[in-house]
């Protein structure tokens, strides 16, 4: 299907033509088009979060906002962290039709939730891990456990009662309670 039948969001055409993607399938190709243009086009840089953090912010708006994170790449070429990308990479595949999920993990670092990453589910019910940080250009196919993608191997861990169930996250919850802690 072509762009201008995908939305009438004219943000979502820009994005799209930007990425030079004229037509895109809710299928394993089309996720697979999406993630590598994405991964080649928007940066995983701290830039915003820096200058909000030095006080010294870049925008007056909330780059969560995924119109506003766009309006600033399409305009200045800035990316961001893991959950403002995660956040923005989930509308731009919702607009366009793939079911999302937002996922919470760990890098292993810390021990505990500090990552955001999507889970995609395609038409035909196969789901994919696409990660704004590791951006390996390729989804990777989410099976039971253990996802073999050296590298960037997945390993998937039991936490109670959901036990090898992925846990949906709330980006702007989690985002408001890391807020409190820092105040």
């Amino acid at each position: 299907m072509s762009i201008e039948t995908i939305t009438s969001s004219a943000i979502i055409r820009k994005i799209l033509s930007r990425f030079n993607i004229t037509t895109i399938e809710c299928n394993e190709e089309g996720l697979k088009k999406i993630y590598q243009a994405w991964c080649r086009n928007i940066p995983f840089d701290n830039f915003w979060k820096r200058l909000e953090l030095e006080k010294t912010p870049f925008i007056s708006k909330d780059q969560i906002d995924p119109s506003t994170f766009f309006e600033a790449w399409l305009e200045h070429g800035v990316g961001g962290t893991c959950w403002t990308t995660t956040n923005a990479l989930q509308y731009l595949l919702e607009e366009l039709g793939f079911q999302t999920k937002i996922v919470g993990g760990s890098m292993g670092d810390m021990g505990m939730v500090n990552h955001g990453s999507l889970i995609v589910t395609t038409k035909n019910g196969k789901e994919f891990i696409v990660d704004t940080s590791i951006s390996n250009e390729t989804p990777i196919e989410l099976t039971p456990k253990t996802i073999d993608n050296a590298p960037h191997s997945i390993q998937l861990i039991d936490e109670g009662e959901n036990s090898g169930e992925p846990v949906d996250w709330d980006v702007n919850d989690f985002l408001s309670r890391m807020k409190a802690r820092k105040s």
